[in-house]
């Protein structure tokens, strides 16, 4: 199964300003509502499997917790952390990250890998970022030969590992966020008494730049363009894999990007893998253009099944006036 879920991040002065009423906020428990100051109306709304303000415990509790249940008793899951610079993606990507770890600790020993995906380079970021590489094995399986694993037997251990593979990651300052994730994370939970996986994946933070904007090199518009190729890959396996469950014939483009040649086992047709997309967004004013892509990104992933599969009792992501 496929969920989608959005978390709107609380308000931080130091990012918003002053508090003042929030541009988007979750409204229901599966609905997210985006309006721009002094417009008419009630805004635009987006219906999705979840909505979470931003408390951790809760959104722990109702989208990753199940995920990692499924990994105790053996099966494979993976929780996909999407979002703006800015929007509390990284923060929501570790705080799974832990308390995941503490979930999966109280029945078994966890192993834990950390790869980081830059494009098309990979490296291992328990390693001190040694270089690996994705390579498909004789079941058509993606393995990564000689990346680490760090056995781990309390949260103490776990946290030291991944906060050091956390520090080795790559980080550039931009608008939103002095030290914004330039890479997507990897971060591979193994249940050893079961054989069971919870991966955590925490994507790089989408930019929209421009050639010739002030502030921003070749290389940081190259490494935005690489960013946001992936992530479109990404939208588009996801997309054909929702649509796969209405019964309709769908090639997954897996093999499009590294990222999803990673993520192969998430996103085929015929995959047990449990997965969750989640959309962080943030509230205000400032945000809501970003905020408003990101939700359409998560409610077109989510309408490409809905829409057929449900019909009669689901009408898509709401749309309440104009954009």
């Amino acid at each position: 199964p496929t969920i989608v879920a959005a978390r709107v991040r609380p308000w931080l002065d130091a990012l918003d300003g002053a508090p003042a009423e929030p541009a988007t906020q979750a409204v229901s428990a599966t609905g997210v509502r985006v309006k721009k100051p002094g417009d008419a109306g009630r805004g635009r709304g987006f219906r999705l499997h979840h909505a979470v303000a931003g408390d951790d415990d809760a959104f722990f509790d109702r989208v990753c917790a199940p995920l990692a249940d499924h990994a105790t008793n053996g099966g494979r899951a993976a929780v996909v952390f999407y979002g703006a610079t800015g929007a509390g993606k990284t923060h929501c990507a570790r705080e799974a990250q832990r308390k995941a770890a503490a979930r999966l600790l109280e029945s078994s020993s966890v192993e834990v890998s950390f790869l980081e995906v830059a494009g098309d380079a990979c490296a291992d970021l328990l390693k001190e970022r040694a270089s690996v590489r994705l390579l498909t094995d004789q079941q058509g399986d993606v393995q990564v030969p000689g990346l680490a694993r760090e056995r781990c037997a309390d949260v103490d251990a776990f946290a030291t590992v991944v906060d050091r593979a956390n520090a080795l990651r790559a980080t550039a300052a931009t608008e939103r966020n002095a030290t914004s994730s330039r890479s997507h994370a990897v971060c591979d939970l193994f249940v050893t008494a079961t054989g069971g996986r919870l991966r955590l994946v925490d994507l790089a933070g989408s930019e929209r730049l421009k050639a010739g904007a002030v502030g921003h090199s070749d290389d940081r518009l190259r490494e935005a363009r690489e960013i946001n190729a992936s992530l479109s890959c990404l939208n588009e396996c996801l997309r054909a894999r929702l649509r796969a469950a209405t019964g309709k014939k769908e090639h997954v483009p897996y093999r499009r990007s590294k990222l999803t040649l990673l993520l192969r086992d998430a996103l085929e047709l015929e995959s047990r893998c449990a997965t969750a997309f989640v959309a962080a967004v943030a509230p205000a004013a400032a945000c809501v253009d970003e905020s408003k892509r990101t939700l359409e990104y998560a409610a077109a992933t989510l309408e490409a099944s809905e829409l057929d599969r449900q019909r009669e009792t689901f009408s898509g992501p709401e749309k309440w006036g104009p954009d």
